[in-house]
Formats: C-alpha cells, sequence, structure tokens
C-alpha cells in the first residue's frame, strides 16, 4: 500500500513477487507512478507492506480479490491500481489501511520496528503508573518524550488521548513515532487541524479496539467537540501558566488526567512535587554516558569574541553587539556592511586565520542561527547566499514544518543553515551540528531549547553564543537545577559535562577559575540565581508560620505568581479569582508572607558579600545564617528562613546548593570590582535609590 506525500484522499494497492527494495524499481511500482507525476509528485511512499501473505489459493494477482473489497468502501473510485475518495466519506488512510489489514491479513504490516525503551524511559513509565491528576515530564530533546508518553498511553489503557501544542510544529514527531513502532500497532493517530470530518473518523474507530490518538493547537481544540480519556500538553512551557486563557479554557472544558511534556519546565517544575514529576535533563543524560549505561553526543560551547574595528568605528565599546550588528531600517539593515563584514569572518575562509583549524566554522556543515528579529532573518538569508552554506528562513510566516527542514539539510549535505527567530524550532529534531545563538535576552527557557537544537546525530555538537554571560549564566542554572533533582549529578563538576572554549580568532579551552571570572561579573546573576528559588516555597507550609511579613523585595510580581500556582498546581483545581472577603484577605496575607521571604533570599547574596569582607568563609546557607553579616543585611529578625527550611528540607538542600555556587561568584566578583559589586547588590535591600558609587567608596576604605 502507497501514499502521495501531501496527498490523503489517494493511494496505491498491489501485489508483487519482489522483495521491497525491488518493488520500488520494478514495473509492479510504475503502474502507479502516472497518478504519481499527474499530481506532481516524482514518487511515492509506502504506507502499509505485507510480506509472506495469501489472499487467495492463487499464484498471480492476489490483489483483485482485496480490490474488490475496497471498491465496497463508501465513495471509492479506482484507475488501475490506484483509488481515491472523499473525505466527507469519513474515510482516512489509516482507516482504510485497518480495515484491509482486519480482512485479510492476520498481522499488521512489517514496516514498524520493535521499541526497546530505554534506561531512562523505563524509570518514567514506573513512576508514570501511580495515579495522578497532573504530571510533569520535564526530559531534554532527544530523550524520547513522545515515545515515552505513548508508551504510557498504552501501559494505561486510555481508548482516546488529546495531545494539543501552542504550535503546530511538535505534531511531526508525534505522528511519526506512533507510527514507526511495533509497540503502537494498536493506535490510531488523527489529526485534527482542518480536519472537518474528525467527528465521523473517531466515531469509526471508537467501536474498534484501537486506541485514538488526537492532536490539535490549544486554541484549536477549544472549539472542538469530543470526550477524551487523557490530555498531553506538549511543549508545555508555552502558555500553560494557569493565567493563560485559552489552557485554562481547555482545561476547564475536558475532565481528565494531564501530562505536561516540555523540556524547559524551569518556571513550572516547582508547581509539582517530587511524586508527580519525572526530570531528565542533559545532566543527567551526561552522567548516565559517563557511566557507560548509554552512548550519547555531548555539547561543546563556544564563547566567541566579536570584535571588528568597523563596529567600533561606528558603535565604540557598546556590549550589545549583536542589537547593533543587526539592527533593521525597514526591511534591510541599518548597517549593511558591518553584517557582511560577518558574514566573511565567519561564514567565509578568512584567510587571515591561516591555520584552517582555528576558524570558527571550520567543522561545522548545518547550523541553526537565531537573530534578533523576522526582518533580520530574511536580509540575513539574502547576504548569507554567498557562503557554501544553503539558507532557509524558518519564521512564523514562512509556513516551514520541521519536515522542510530535514529536507533542506538533506539536500545540502556539503553546507546548509537554518535562520530563525523562535518560530518552528519546537519538535524538530534534525542533524543539526553547530548552533548559533545571535540573539538578545537571557532567558534560560530559550537558550536550552534552542541550544538543543543541535545533538540529534551521533556526533558531539557546538553552540556558539557572543554573550558569555548570557551563556553560562544558563548552563550553570541548568546544572544547579540538575544536582538538586538527582545528587549523583555533582559527583562531577560542570566542565566535566559541557567543554568550553573561547574563540578569539582561535581556541582556547577555559578553566573552572576563568569560567567562574566571567560568572562573576554580573552580580545581578547571583540574585537571580538565589531569588529564584521563591517559585519553589511551600506556601502550605509558610501559611502555618507566625511571622511579622514586613520585608518588601525588588521584584514583587513573583509572590502573586507563587499563590496563583499553588491553587492551580497538581490538580488542586483551577482557581480563576477569590470570591470571598475572608479567602481574599487570606491570600493577600499569604502573598506579603511570600514577598517576606523573597526579599530576604534577594539580599543573601549581599550578605555573602559582606562575609566575605569579614573574612567569614561562606559554604553553604548554615554558614551564612550564623554569620554577623546575614541578619543586618537580610532583616531577617524572626529567624524566618531557618524556620522555613526546617519544614521543607527540598528548600534547604537546593538553597545550600546555590548559596555555595554564589559565594564563588561574589569572590571572584570582589576581585573583579569591589565597589561595583557593592553598587548592584546594594539594590537588593532597599527598595529606595542605590547608594552613590562614590560614597560606597569611602564606606569601602573606612570598611576595610
Amino acid at each position: 500500500m502507497q501514499i502521495i506525500p501531501g496527498v490523503d484522499t489517494a493511494f496505491g494497492f498491489g501485489d508483487t513477487e519482489d522483495t521491497y527494495e525491488q518493488r520500488q524499481k520494478g514495473s509492479d511500482y510504475s503502474k502507479v507512478g502516472g497518478y504519481g507525476f499527474a499530481l506532481g509528485q516524482k514518487k511515492w511512499t509506502t504506507f502499509g507492506w505485507w510480506e509472506n501473505e495469501t489472499v487467495i489459493d492463487r499464484a498471480h494477482h492476489q490483489d483483485k480479490i482485496v480490490h474488490k473489497f475496497i471498491m465496497t468502501l463508501p465513495t471509492m473510485r479506482k484507475k488501475d491500481e490506484v483509488f481515491s475518495f472523499d473525505k466527507s466519506s469519513g474515510l482516512t488512510l489509516d482507516i482504510i489501511k485497518d480495515k484491509i489489514n482486519n480482512e485479510f491479513f492476520s498481522g499488521e504490516s512489517t514496516d514498524r520496528v520493535e521499541l526497546s525503551p530505554r534506561k531512562h524511559q523505563r524509570e518514567f513509565l514506573a513512576k508514570a503508573q501511580a495515579e495522578y491528576l497532573e504530571f510533569l515530564l520535564f526530559a531534554k530533546c532527544r530523550a524520547g518524550k513522545s515515545i515515552m508518553s505513548l508508551l504510557h498511553v498504552v501501559e494505561r489503557g486510555y481508548k482516546v488521548t488529546l495531545i494539543v501544542a501552542r504550535m503546530n510544529s511538535p505534531k511531526g514527531s508525534w505522528e511519526a513515532d506512533s507510527r514507526k513502532f511495533t509497540n503502537f500497532d494498536n493506535m490510531v493517530f488523527i489529526d485534527l487541524q482542518g480536519n472537518k470530518n474528525y467527528e465521523r473518523e473517531i466515531e469509526s474507530w471508537y467501536e474498534t479496539d484501537k486506541q485514538i490518538v488526537l492532536f490539535d493547537t490549544v486554541q484549536g481544540a477549544i472549539h472542538k467537540n469530543f470526550d477524551v480519556d487523557f490530555l498531553i500538553y506538549d511543549e508545555a512551557h508555552i502558555g500553560a501558566k494557569d493565567t493563560a486563557k485559552q489552557w485554562s479554557t481547555l482545561r476547564d472544558k475536558i475532565d481528565c488526567p494531564i501530562l505536561y511534556v516540555t523540556g524547559t519546565a524551569y518556571k513550572m517544575a516547582d508547581d509539582f512535587s517530587e511524586d508527580n514529576k519525572f526530570v531528565y535533563s542533559y545532566f543527567e543524560e551526561q552522567l548516565d554516558k559517563k557511566n557507560g549505561l548509554i552512548e550519547r553526543p555531548s555539547m561543546n560551547v563556544i564563547l566567541a569574541k566579536y570584535e571588528t574595528e568597523e563596529y567600533q568605528a561606528i558603535y565604540g565599546d557598546d556590549p550589545d553587539a549583536m542589537k547593533n550588528l543587526f539592527q533593521m531600517d525597514g526591511d534591510k539593515f541599518a548597517q549593511p556592511a558591518l553584517v557582511s563584514e560577518f558574514i566573511k569572518m565567519y561564514f567565509m575562509n578568512d584567510r587571515s586565520i591561516r591555520k584552517f583549524s582555528d576558524r570558527l566554522l571550520n567543522d561545522s556543515n548545518h547550523i541553526y542561527i537565531t537573530l534578533p528579529s523576522v526582518a533580520a532573518c530574511y536580509a540575513f538569508g539574502e547576504l548569507i547566499t554567498a557562503t557554501r552554506f544553503a539558507p532557509l528562513v524558518v519564521t512564523g510566516d514562512s509556513k516551514k514544518s520541521n519536515k522542510d527542514i530535514t529536507k533542506h539539510i538533506q539536500e545540502n549535505p556539503t553546507g546548509s543553515i537554518v535562520i530563525t527567530r523562535t518560530a518552528n524550532v519546537l519538535g524538530v529534531t534534525a542533524d543539526v551540528d553547530t548552533v548559533m545563538n545571535c540573539a538578545e535576552g537571557s532567558s534560560i527557557e530559550f537558550w536550552t531549547q534552542f541550544a538543543f537544537r543541535g545533538g540529534s546525530g551521533d556526533n558531539d555538537w557546538r553552540v556558539i553564543d557572543f554573550a558569555p554571560q548570557r551563556c553560562l549564566e544558563s548552563l550553570r542554572e541548568m546544572y544547579v537545577l540538575a544536582c538538586e533533582n538527582a545528587p549523583t549529578v555533582s559527583e562531577f563538576d560542570l566542565l566535566d559535562y559541557v567543554n568550553v572554549t573561547e574563540w578569539d580568532r582561535g581556541f582556547e579551552t577555559l578553566t573552572q577559575e576563568q569560567v567562574e571570572n566571567i560568572l562573576g561579573s554580573d552580580p545581578a546573576g547571583s540574585v537571580r540565581l538565589i531569588s529564584g528559588l521563591t517559585t519553589a516555597l511551600n506556601v502550605e507550609l509558610l501559611a502555618g508560620m507566625e511571622f511579622n511579613a514586613n520585608l518588601t523585595p525588588v521584584d514583587n510580581n513573583v509572590a502573586k505568581q507563587v499563590v496563583v500556582n499553588d491553587n492551580n498546581a497538581n490538580g488542586k483545581g483551577a482557581l480563576s479569582h477569590t470570591s470571598t472577603p475572608e479567602e481574599k484577605e487570606k491570600a493577600e496575607s499569604l502573598r506579603r508572607e511570600v514577598m517576606h521571604v523573597q526579599a530576604i533570599l534577594e539580599r543573601i547574596p549581599l550578605s555573602i558579600l559582606h562575609s566575605h569582607m569579614l573574612s567569614t568563609t561562606i559554604t553553604g546557607i548554615d554558614s551564612l545564617i550564623t554569620s554577623e553579616a546575614y541578619l543586618n543585611d537580610t532583616g531577617d529578625t524572626d529567624g524566618v528562613l531557618a524556620q522555613y527550611m526546617e519544614k521543607d528540607q527540598s528548600f534547604y538542600q537546593r538553597l545550600n546548593r546555590r548559596v555555595a555556587a554564589v559565594a564563588l561568584d561574589i569572590k571572584a566578583q570582589m576581585n573583579r570590582d569591589l565597589v561595583q559589586t557593592l553598587d548592584k547588590l546594594s539594590i537588593s535591600a532597599t527598595t529606595q535609590m542605590p547608594i552613590p558609587a562614590t560614597l560606597l567608596t569611602e564606606m569601602h576604605t573606612s570598611y576595610a
């Protein structure tokens, strides 16, 4: 049984004495070729293949009896060995294939392979066996999240499963996996997008023993009618927060267990209890690799320096190099000569660098690059054509899918570059060996999601970033979170998992001390790492404590999010508003308590700094709380943090690890510029203006 890519209402069916490979070349295959050429296609694709089967006891033309059966199906038409039908019939290619199989053959077609789940996939299936209302699957790109989820569907025996995402791009991997493995022989995949006959399709399959898997976008699903037993939200970090109106509408509409699936759940993970989440990050994977359990590629991070005489002549020492470089004037670059120089330096053979091995992209063939704007993507695509890298612009308006990306890479084996802002990156696992981040922003979610577009093959991949601070902060936060989830990860240092090099017309591998110096260049990063634990607070434990909540954090929006999320996570029920005065008062009191703890956390880096100045060694939260500087800097006069940590050991362990990491950063910051470090960290201790640097210098002199 063969189909034409992109055509869902026609197929060919015949028999042959040849092998599968010979069938694609022989006269049997040519019988259906004319129909394909008429539709602008060069060849058909095998959709079903039954081998060593007998339909009727004769040597030839066994397909004729199958043809007769096919013609009994509604609206079916026949020309030679090609059949076509109307969508209004309620038929689909899957339904027809299943009917043929059930009527004539004892087993499924043999074009599927058996899947043996890997170690981490088996661990997920075991953990997800317990009953739950909401569960988080937080696993890195290429960990097999769709496979794990579908295996879970099979094990649970769900009749109808709905998979949704904010964008269409993840659909391809779900559909491909559902049809690739024999583990899912009893599963049928139905794409709901643009499918006017979806209700008839569901009804047709519902009366069989098949498990039905539906796919749609969140915004599309809320307008459709169906009953489902299980809901999967793919790429759930996009729009799954309870403040997202469309997701809230869908969740209220469907009453069933929910599995959240994402590779970047950094803002969601703390909303789920340890029993209701499974985490498998890059670092857990690499630890398995070190232990000889698996073979997987590793990430090599390159901190690239961009500095040219042409750039400095226009922008001087402005650090926002990428923002300035790709600045637009309408649909053209504001400084096209600078972009051309950038392309010449990195994407062409820069002969001023004599050693080929010292050139930045010497080992790169297939590149993903992200730029600051959609307009920049198209303009860059026009300029890059002069290089060996064939461009493909993939943005929201380009309508390119993951299949287009894979096809582009395959058609340009000597060099390709996919140029994007953010769109259509999700769900794509093409064989990319280099990722270049030339965009703005410091979101760990986007950095991680984009960095792991590489590593889809068997070889190590490169992540090139022109913002060293952003890059290493994201890596360090990923590492700290992995250590918190799986303490065995901490048996190795960050640089044991990720090779970090600096490129400045040549490569230099960085040491741990050099990495710490880069991380120490921005004291605000230390505040973010510590105060980020606010979202991990268990508000039920906090509500049971009595203290005077009078401290105010610099960022007072986090507390509201923590209170809202606690009302919505883990199946506690979606509370869109507080109705009674008593409930409003309770919620406001809880918000003030969360703000109080957040303010303490924000001030911890300043306390670490003052402890260092007092020659007090800080190795973790215990040594900090007992230090002379802690009480004065944080204002924690009631000992709230210590009381809370006694109740929440998980929080204590996570904070202890982060304090130890930040203590090293702040020591590097002090060595770099003590006055600037004091200036930036002092803001966390007050909502008023920071102390002027000149006054801080005088204070430091007298302090010392």
